[in-house]
């Protein structure tokens, strides 16, 4: 295996090979987290491998970086509304990964991402604090819980008068980080036992490791083969990231996974599927075909 066969592997899977049609609608969108288990909304930065909804929406991942920050650019915000139209009809939950950025998981892969960061009491509410400084979390989460999703603005309204919608933003963060709360749609936030009740009980029967380790596999399976310092890098947005690097460790030594030596570098790659780019040229001749049809 060579890094072209394996970066054209990728391109196909993430729906970018030369030919392919671009995601453009939510049945599209759909098609691609089914394929991939979750992408990024926009390209990582510093790069690293990971399909992204923008890129295949422009049909290019150059020209998705370039677009990325550019927050009133028509074709990002064309690809923003079409995120927020699979969190709204819940086709994809978000994971806070960057500014500017979500991780979009497909329902059957958020119950290992909820396990592997998410709390493990979602129904209790959050602590004030040793000296009240997390109060604003508490009455937020209990504002949530008696009045459904809600906007910023709507939820510092009803906190009362005193509360900018800015604290709010700040006490959503916090609270979004370990998925106490989801992003729901372009500008609303719910409870996630609410939003998604089913998906976390099924989360809560999935351990800490099993979580992280399905996650690890399914990312390789989607990238077809990396180094371990770029799996650490892109778990370590919301994982530490020895913990990533025990995982993949103790996966080699199941053989679960293998490491291939490709030109100067050191991959590691699932060992149960031995050339991922046959298989991604399966799949690139499936989206020609459809291109064509």
């Amino acid at each position: 295996m060579l890094l072209d066969e394996i970066e054209s592997g990728r391109r196909a899977h993430w729906g970018l090979a030369e030919g392919a049609r671009p995601v453009r609608t939510a049945e599209d969108a759909r098609s691609l987290l089914d394929a991939t288990g979750f992408c990024l909304f926009c390209p990582a930065m510093p790069p690293m491998p990971a399909p992204d909804l923008l890129s295949a929406f422009l049909g290019s991942q150059d020209e998705a970086k370039r677009t990325a920050h550019k927050l009133t650019d028509p074709a990002r915000v064309e690809a923003r509304e079409l995120s927020s139209r699979l969190l709204a009809d819940k086709s994809a939950l978000a994971v806070p990964y960057a500014p500017g950025n979500d991780l979009l998981v497909s329902p059957a892969e958020f119950p290992y991402v909820y396990a592997a960061i998410g709390d493990r009491n979602p129904k209790r509410a959050p602590g004030a604090g040793q000296r009240g400084e997390k109060l604003l979390f508490a009455h937020a989460f209990e504002v949530l819980e008696q009045s459904g999703a809600l906007t910023a603005l709507e939820l510092a309204g009803r906190l009362g008068k005193g509360v900018t919608e800015e604290a709010v933003e700040r006490s959503l963060h916090e609270l979004n980080s370990n998925l106490r709360v989801l992003r729901v749609g372009a500008d609303r936030y719910a409870l996630v036992q609410h939003w998604a009740p089913e998906v976390v009980k099924k989360s809560l029967e999935i351990s800490v490791a099993e979580g992280l380790s399905a996650l690890v596999s399914r990312y390789l399976e989607t990238v077809i083969a990396a180094e371990p310092k770029e799996i650490e890098e892109f778990f370590g947005h919301f994982i530490a990231k020895s913990k990533v690097n025990e995982v993949v460790k103790a996966l080699v030594g199941a053989r679960e996974f293998e490491y291939i030596q490709v030109g100067p570098k050191r991959l590691v790659r699932r060992a149960d599927r031995t050339e991922r780019a046959e298989a991604a040229a399966r799949i690139a001749a499936k989206s020609a075909a459809r291109s064509r049809s």
